[in-house]
């Protein structure tokens, strides 16, 4: 099989099978295809392909018609009672069942939540200086600790478990609140 020299002409072929040329390059593809066998035979294949690809065209309107024309005329006619509708009383009163079942057993489970939540050990409350310590030891000062004092308090945080265990220990020491705090009541 030959090559085409002109493949600008070639290329123009799929456009001139759908006709999408202005008259001017329609005549420049017509007088090429009277002179070269390969494009003319490309044209065809082309318009074959192109026809195998064609969808029918479908007029919906027109079929819509014709399916509801071809129903039978009772099933327009007839009439559904109302009351096949409606559900049973025994249908409405389990829907009432889930409904309540569902609205108390949400109510207790936040209830649950809240409670649970709320629920906290209180113990002795001491008021503490902005620094961590007792009041009563902070207004006295630092420097009324004796050496050894000092010594037994810095070895007792040395001796820290700076780990938590697993398990939290039950709470012994007081809820320590800063000094600030300790006279204000109600939430902030």
């Amino acid at each position: 099989m030959h090559e085409c020299d002109t493949g600008e002409i070639r290329d123009l072929l799929p456009e001139y099978v759908h006709g999408l040329h202005d008259a001017v390059t329609r005549a420049r593809v017509d007088a090429h295809l009277a002179a070269c066998l390969v494009c003319a035979e490309e044209l065809a294949f082309l318009r074959v392909a192109r026809e195998s690809f064609i969808t029918p065209v479908v007029d919906l309107p027109v079929m819509v018609r014709a399916v509801v024309s071809s129903l039978p005329t009772q099933l327009a006619t007839k009439r559904i009672p109302t009351t096949a509708l409606r559900p049973s009383r025994v249908a409405r009163w389990l829907i009432a069942a889930g409904v309540s079942f569902l609205l108390v057993g949400g109510a207790s489970v936040h209830m649950r939540r809240t409670r649970d939540a709320a629920t906290v050990e209180r113990g002795p409350v001491v008021s503490v200086s902005d620094s961590g310590v007792p009041a009563a030891a902070a207004e006295r000062g630092w420097s009324d600790l004796s050496y050894d004092q000092l010594q037994q308090l810095l070895n007792s945080i040395d001796g820290a478990d700076p780990v938590p265990s697993v398990e939290p220990a039950a709470r012994t020491a007081p809820i320590i609140v800063p000094a600030r705090a300790a006279g204000r009541t109600g939430g902030g």
